[in-house]
């Protein structure tokens, strides 16, 4: 009697259960061709993604060369700048407080932060406009430089000239003592 009832318990709760499925497949708003549907969208969905990360491999690859190559050439530029340093500082241009840099900076440091903004190289270059000031700078330098050569050249023509005259008048003086001494001593 007891396995009976429990067995009739079961039995309704299946029952209820199957009924209760029932209802839910009759509720159920997807149809198979819905289901059908899905899967061919969840298809075409994933050939997407492949594509879309095949692509992004792609520009990824690109990336990893475009930055391979920003580094050669930042690499480059940086032996331009040591180069150009070590100029300016033998023009005595660095630090500032030398002699000839009269207060102006004309040092190089790169700022590798700024290399992407093509409208500055001033930016990237740390503040120093190469264009627009240190080669002005660095020609009227180079000008000033060549008067003063030649206003020391003038000076040495000048002092050969009276060097010749001095040795001019020496000669005279020489010839106008011995011809005295004739005088003298006859």
């Amino acid at each position: 009697t007891n396995e009976k009832s429990n067995m009739e318990r079961q039995m309704q709760e299946s029952s209820n259960n199957i009924e209760r499925l029932k209802q839910m497949i009759d509720s159920q708003e997807l149809s198979v061709e819905d289901v059908r549907r899905m899967e061919r969208e969840k298809t075409r969905v994933e050939a997407q993604v492949a594509k879309q990360t095949k692509l992004l491999e792609g520009q990824d690859n690109a990336l990893k060369e475009a930055r391979a190559k920003f580094d050669a050439c930042f690499e480059l530029l940086q032996e331009s700048v040591e180069k150009y340093n070590a100029k300016a500082r033998s023009f005595e241009l660095i630090p500032e407080s030398a002699k000839h840099a009269k207060g102006h900076k004309f040092e190089i440091v790169l700022d590798e932060g700024k290399a992407g903004d093509i409208d500055s190289a001033v930016g990237l270059m740390g503040g120093v406009d190469i264009k627009g000031f240190v080669l002005p700078f660095v020609k009227k330098m180079g000008e000033d430089y060549d008067r003063a050569i030649e206003s020391e050249k003038e000076k040495i023509r000048n002092l050969k000239g009276d060097i010749e005259n001095v040795e001019s008048s020496k000669e005279q003086l020489a010839d106008d003592i011995a011809a005295l001494k004739e005088k003298i001593e006859a």
